[in-house]
């Protein structure tokens, strides 16, 4: 059995390092195996095989679902802490196994949504956990190469998926599903046959153990019955003050310290909830701002109205005494009763400021890199010949080529029918058909359609001519390309950036990711674009291994170790209110700039400009704020350079 808290020395690592590692691969496999082509999913058409999504329905299930995956492990993770990774990893599997088999099973927006939302709850309940374990397994002098090697895993699941969920896809798309299910029930056995039960309650009896104290243990334990109790329950949990929680409730309170108070998260959930209404198109953006003023305004009364209540319930100052020392009293009190006053009745306070304002420039930096998943295989599908790449793998092996660039030429014979008798547009039938991975030239599509109109050739003819000849590298398998890339180069970069300053990495992949799409938004206009695209697709992946460990690396560092989870829960925040803002800017700028503007290439300079302010951002909190990021709560960080 595994024992998830061991340490390691240096040049080691323990069992449970390795088998969050397994985990992780097969979790991978599961999520980007559908993620990569969720994209290409919801927008194709029903009758290629996908939902018919439209770009802003699609852009918000991206930035909702990957949300609640990314912030409700604030919660999950300071649970794991609590009562024990080893149950919170087989509530996880155990929910994410039929789910992702049921989300083939259903077509409509809502249904769709209510399903991918299980999976996101699977999902954030895992997360916390696995980055916790390897946060427990490593020390302080390897965890820089701890976070590189499981980096590099994350990755080889992230490889694996798209590239068997491609091959799957060419198959039915119900295939995908079942991929994504088939890896998570490994990872239930996994759980089930190699996990130590790992809760808090039987660490401590183990501890009791090994140091000879269990004779003492009970001595206590008979003298007071009530410590038997408490001590033995998985579930509660004392405070200081005498007051009992459930798991959940302490995990929720631990979750809003660091925030600063209930307060302070109050004022956060409906902006959050406004901005998803308003990304779905629910409702107006000028409305959004006005509720923003409104409730920003009324937070400003509220704690106007805190302030006068505790004044006035304060005894007044004698006249003889001093005015300054008549303050100080008066300050103190207040404080005091701000605290022990129910959260209506404290004004807003802000947690641990350093560490917030660190998550919300990285949301920015995440919002950026998203777009790789969320946009670029829309943008390769339906403006990039990727002809140039077919033609090169050809050259050494037609099966191979068929393979990255499958054509379903059944149904697209179906589709030729079909467009033959609505009669559509030559420019209407070319984005029909590059849903099914070709890309016909404009004469080539009106003779073709020509001869098939006056029985000139067959539908099932035309489809293999077509295929034969014009068909595209399927968008995974480029996106692919970043994974493979930091499978290959990951633990040299890490090994390279080991003591190297985390902001540093962190500007210099950011200004990569921003270099790599101009690279890509060019593609569309050169003879080349196959390739080009896979090139800008490796940049990406250079500035993504830069960047991307050093910001996990550094919470690890700077967070408690009986406080990892709760810590790299919060760091999770930061990716999902990137991806709530990655799946709203990507469902508008590819509806109205790459799609109805026709200007796919201003669409990735917005984006790059993005990663510009992204780098300022950064730059500007690694000199002002972060030599105070780790104030009280974190006491390394001012060594971790």
């Amino acid at each position: 059995m595994l024992n998830l808290n061991n340490k390691t020395p240096a040049n080691s690592f323990t069992r449970a390092f390795y088998i969050a590692n397994t985990l992780e691969i097969f979790e991978r496999i599961a999520w980007y195996g559908f993620f990569t082509v969720s994209s290409l999913y919801m927008s194709t058409s029903p009758s290629a095989g996908g939902l018919g999504f439209s770009d802003t329905e699609r852009g918000i299930l991206q930035g909702i679902i990957p949300f609640f995956v990314y912030v409700l492990p604030v919660i999950t993770g300071a649970m794991g802490d609590r009562v024990g990774y080893r149950k919170m990893f087989l509530i996880a599997f155990a929910l994410l196994t039929p789910s992702y088999l049921l989300l083939g099973q259903v077509d409509e927006f809502w249904p769709f949504f209510f399903v991918y939302m299980l999976v996101a709850l699977g999902a954030a309940i895992f997360k916390p956990l696995v980055v916790g374990t390897v946060a427990r397994s490593a020390s302080d002098d390897n965890r820089g190469r701890a976070f590189g090697i499981f980096y590099m895993m994350v990755n080889v699941g992230g490889f694996l998926g798209p590239v068997i969920a491609g091959y799957v896809r060419a198959i039915s798309w119900e295939h995908v599903f079942w991929l994504s299910s088939i890896a998570i029930g490994i990872n239930l056995l996994i759980a089930l046959f190699l996990l130590e039960d790992d809760s808090p309650e039987r660490v401590q009896t183990q501890e009791s153990h090994r140091r000879g104290d269990v004779s003492s243990t009970q001595a206590s334990q008979l003298a007071d019955p009530q410590q038997t109790v408490d001590s033995t329950s998985g579930i509660s949990n004392n405070d200081p003050n005498g007051s009992t929680q459930s798991a959940a409730s302490a995990a929720l309170a631990d979750a809003i310290e660091v925030l600063g108070n209930g307060r302070f998260a109050l004022m956060l959930i409906p902006i959050i909830l406004g901005l998803m209404i308003a990304g779905g198109g629910w409702m107006a953006w000028r409305h959004y701002g006005l509720f923003l003023l409104f409730w920003l305004g009324a937070q400003v009364i509220w704690d106007k109205a805190v302030q006068s209540a505790a004044s006035v319930g304060q005894e007044s100052p004698s006249l003889a005494e001093d005015a300054s020392s008549a303050l100080q009293v008066s300050s103190s009190r207040a404080q005091s009763s701000v605290f022990k006053a129910p959260w209506y009745q404290q004004k807003l306070r802000v947690g641990n400021a350093p560490f917030l304002v660190y998550l919300l420039v990285l949301s920015l930096f995440w919002a950026v890199y998203n777009q790789i998943f969320l946009t670029f295989p829309l943008y390769i599908q339906d403006f990039v010949n990727t002809s140039d790449a077919v033609a090169i793998i050809q050259a050494f092996s037609d099966g191979f080529a068929q393979f990255i660039a499958p054509v379903d030429e059944p149904r697209l014979a179906e589709a030729l029918k079909t467009l033959l008798i609505i009669q559509s547009e030559p420019a209407e039938v070319f984005r029909a058909l590059v849903q099914y991975q070709v890309r016909v030239p404009e004469t080539e599509l009106v003779s073709g359609l020509a001869s098939l109109s006056s029985g000139g050739i067959s539908a099932d003819a035309l489809a293999n001519e077509w295929a034969s000849e014009f068909r595209q590298v399927s968008p995974e398998y480029i996106i692919a390309f970043d994974f493979l890339s930091i499978v290959l180069f990951q633990y040299f970069i890490s090994r390279w950036g080991e003591n190297r300053s985390p902001f540093g990495m962190l500007i210099l992949g950011t200004g990569m990711i921003g270099v790599a799409f101009v690279i890509g938004g060019v593609s569309h206009m050169v003879a080349f674009g196959g390739v080009l695209t896979i090139a800008s697709v490796i940049v990406f992946a250079f500035g993504e291994m830069l960047a991307s460990p050093k910001s996990q690396e550094y919470v690890a560092a700077t967070s408690l170790p009986e406080k990892a989870a709760l810590f790299q829960g919060y760091y999770f925040v930061s990716i999902a209110i990137g991806y709530l803002l990655a799946g709203i800017m990507s469902g508008w700028a590819y509806g109205e700039i790459a799609i109805k503007a026709n200007q796919p290439f201003v669409m990735w300079a917005l984006f790059a400009g993005l990663a510009v302010v992204a780098m300022f951002a950064l730059a500007l909190f690694n000199r002002y704020l972060a030599p105070r990021m780790g104030a009280k709560q974190i006491q390394s960080e001012t060594t971790y350079d």
